[in-house]
């Protein structure tokens, strides 16, 4: 262990790796910088990508217009039936430069930023791949081309379309780089701690990912330590995992809350399966392992469209980091007895291989991974920096040493060439010169380093022919990345995305009805531009949604009550698609859909008359529809318990409501406040149609009271006949819990050191 550790970095280095990775961007993103196109996808082009426009846009827009209004809350009524917003990617350093962005240029802005903060994301990726990189002892182009390869990496491209997941395969190499100084030089531990709080700060899923990432890392790094004994390497492992610890320690204000929204009340990760056969040993489906295998070769052959394998393009494995990186991958192997040096380090090297080999070839660590649900293949950005390190370790004893295997040059020609091939065929490409030419991008540049190494060769040929390898590379990453941006199914600039979202007789109606009709009530429509979120955009409550961690409460309610409420799968629900929109068992008046809007003014829904005109939306009512209602605590409501979680439950049917009875209800500007004045004539349930959830509390005349489950996904309390005046609060579950242990942490880090430095003062 030493004192002083610095980094070996060269700025020239660092300018040509940002204009390389800047002009790759300019060309593969060209459609979107200078056409009429926004780096966003509509389900109407039946574009995999359609999440952006569907989804996060409309999130993005929700919490730029609460942070706008200046009545932020952790409740947002305009996501469907409302959701826990600690589900949402509050916290994400990248997506608050889009939040910010939204503050200051207002909610139309959003689609327009989240494309330079994805470029940004890929800048710094390299860049912090670089900095990692210049913690060991190698060659100055080895790190070039490899950070370029990490920053247009098969995650970097693909899942960073995500926008939420792009930050782990970013920080990820910084948080590495913190932990290799932190096992090298014991007093330089804050910035590990530092870096694990903003990995668990940017995502509850993905920080956790990584930190386990780097838990491997940290372990196999101490192994491989020669000349120390076991209670030396037990004193690195303690005090790496306590840096890691307290920064994980100082984001619980997050992660707790989080943690609680998604497991509490998701399905999203639950399995049908106990743990111990989750974490037991299996293989995936033979396609899995085909995707596997030509993803090494490109992340989609020639684009989006022509896509095929196991799962989709974002959830299908992928582990393409360069063409150049199959033949790396052969030298490797061939070259660790030369590279390694010891016993203990060749040893180590294989095994490492090998471990990274399984992880991905059979369940346990995605298993693991994914929270111990189910496997899946989001965690691969920790392969990536495996990639790396081999990739520049390789080449820095190719160039330094002038050498390389020849069985591993052979092997690699005939696994581009071969490989490729049996991709194409697996594909059913028919452009053969299209397809095949990464495996001649390949060939090329693995011929020039080996005619660059070759002891005859001159120094200035030498050094052409590395800069050939260099372009050669840009041209393959280059052309990958613009493979999976053409031919999307882009929302245009201005165009009928913008129109009708942003829709002024839409709009002037929703206001209208809001300014007139102050009570609590829901407004559907039977058009939208999105699959179920417009109400986040144009800011009313309703009960379509696209979530992908749907309150299991509330899909309980749709299977049982309303399953046409259902479209594509159990993440979408959209009234504007169910078929019986004001027929049968009268749900849309049950659910407090007071007033549907529709541009067709001949619709005719039951229950509904019309109301007004708006241009060309037409305004229909039901004066019976309101959030809440009351229903007789005998006769027609039978009563029960929840099977699940043991909840008392109560089942009432629309038709066997109170009308005698008056309930007004109203809300706080923040939405996580619901105020209700009720006058019954006799014991009746309050029924209120906002999903039943850990978080929200009932009181009764200043009384807390407790809830029962009603009709499978909502909340109800037990009232006496006469007056009372009921109140419905969310508070985040988990949130003062996750700050005490935060506060706690972030004084301890304070102490902690504050200790280091007075020590240091004292060896100086």
């Amino acid at each position: 262990m030493t004192s002083e550790w610095k980094l070996k970095m060269n700025r020239k280095t660092i300018l040509v790796l940002m204009v390389l990775i800047a002009v790759s961007l300019i060309i593969a993103l060209k459609g979107c910088l200078f056409d009429n196109q926004i780096f966003g996808y509509l389900a109407s082009g039946r574009d995999i990508g359609s999440d952006t426009g569907d989804l996060y846009l409309s999130q993005y827009i929700s919490i730029v217009r609460k942070l706008r209004s200046g009545h932020f809350s952790l409740w947002d009524a305009t996501n469907g039936f409302g959701v826990n917003m600690m589900m949402l990617s509050l916290t994400n350093p990248f997506l608050d430069l889009v939040y910010l962005g939204g503050v200051i240029a207002g909610p139309e802005a959003v689609p327009y930023l989240v494309l330079p903060v994805y470029m940004l994301e890929i800048l710094l990726a390299g860049l912090f791949a670089y900095f990692f990189l210049s913690a060991f002892d190698f060659d100055e182009t080895a790190k070039l081309m490899t950070s370029y390869m990490y920053a247009f990496s098969g995650y970097m491209i693909i899942w960073g379309q995500h926008y939420q997941f792009g930050a782990s395969a970013v920080f990820l190499p910084l948080e590495l780089l913190f932990a290799e100084r932190c096992l090298c030089c014991g007093r330089k531990w804050k910035a590990l701690t530092l870096m694990s709080f903003l990995l668990a700060l940017s995502s509850m899923y993905m920080g956790y990912m990584a930190l386990l990432a780097t838990a491997v890392y940290v372990i196999l790094r101490i192994v491989m330590k020669e000349g120390i004994s076991a209670y030396q390497r037990f004193l690195l492992l303690v005090r790496a995992a306590f840096a890691a610890a307290l920064g994980a320690a100082m984001a619980m204000v997050t992660i707790i809350p989080s943690v609680i929204a998604i497991f509490g009340v998701s399905e999203r990760m639950e399995s049908e399966f106990p743990v111990w056969m989750r974490l037991f040993p299996h293989l995936f489906p033979f396609y899995y392992y085909l995707t596997l295998f030509c993803r090494m070769f490109s992340t989609t052959m020639l684009n989006i469209g022509q896509f095929m394998g196991y799962a989709n393009y974002y959830e299908g494995p992928c582990l393409y980091f360069s063409i150049l990186f199959i033949p790396v991958l052969f030298q490797y192997l061939f070259l660790i007895p030369r590279m390694a040096g010891s016993r203990r380090k060749i040893i180590c090297h294989y095994v490492i291989f090998v471990l990274a080999v399984l992880s991905v070839m059979i369940t346990p660590v995605s298993v693991v991974m994914n929270g111990f649900a189910y496997a899946v293949s989001r965690w691969f950005f920790a392969v990536f920096v495996y990639f790396a390190i081999v990739t520049a370790l390789t080449l820095t004893w190719m160039i330094r040493e002038k050498t390389m295997s020849r069985a591993g040059l052979i092997l690699g020609i005939a696994g581009l060439a071969g490989g490729n091939a049996l991709c194409v065929l697996y594909m059913h490409y028919r452009k053969y010169h299209v397809s095949m030419f990464p495996a001649v991008l390949g060939i090329a540049m693995i011929v020039c380093v080996w005619v660059s190494v070759r002891k005859n060769a001159g120094e200035r040929v030498r050094r052409l022919l590395i800069t050939a390898v260099v372009l050669l590379l840009a041209v393959n990453l280059t052309k990958d990345a613009r493979n999976n941006f053409v031919n999307r199914a882009n929302i245009t600039k201005n165009g009928t995305y913008f129109t009708t979202l942003f829709d002024s007789d839409t709009t002037r109606a929703i206001r209208y009805l809001q300014k007139t009709d102050p009570s609590l009530y829901r407004i559907e429509k039977t058009y939208g531009t999105t699959l179920g979120m417009d109400a986040a955009v144009q800011d009313y409550y309703s009960i379509s949604s696209y979530n992908s961690t749907q309150n299991r409460n509330i899909l309980d309610y749709v299977r049982t009550y309303w399953p046409s409420l259902f479209y594509a799968d159990g993440n979408h629900l959209l009234f504007s698609r169910a078929e019986d929109l004001g027929a049968g068992e009268n749900q849309p008046e049950f659910l407090g859909v007071r007033y549907i809007l529709t541009m067709d003014r001949t619709t005719e829904i039951s229950g509904y008359a019309y109301y007004k005109t708006f241009g060309s939306v037409t305004v229909l009512k039901n004066d019976d529809a309101c959030l809440s209602t009351l229903y007789p605590a005998g006769g027609t409501t039978t009563v029960g318990t929840d099977a699940e979680d043991g909840v008392p439950t109560i089942t009432v049917d629309w038709d066997s409501r109170l009308t005698d009875g008056t309930v007004i209800a109203e809300a706080t500007e923040d939405e996580d406040e619901i105020t209700e004045t009720v006058t019954t004539n006799e014991d009746a349930y309050l029924l209120t149609t906002i999903p039943y959830e850990n978080g929200w509390t009932v009181t009764v005349d200043g009384e807390k009271v407790e809830t029962v489950k009603a009709n499978s996904g909502f909340q109800a309390v037990l009232l006496t006949a006469g007056n009372h005046t009921v109140t419905c609060r969310f508070n985040c579950p988990g949130l003062r819990a996750g700050a005490v242990v935060s506060l706690a942490a972030l004084l301890v880090f304070l102490a902690a050191g504050a200790v280091t430095a007075e020590r240091r003062k004292k060896r100086a």
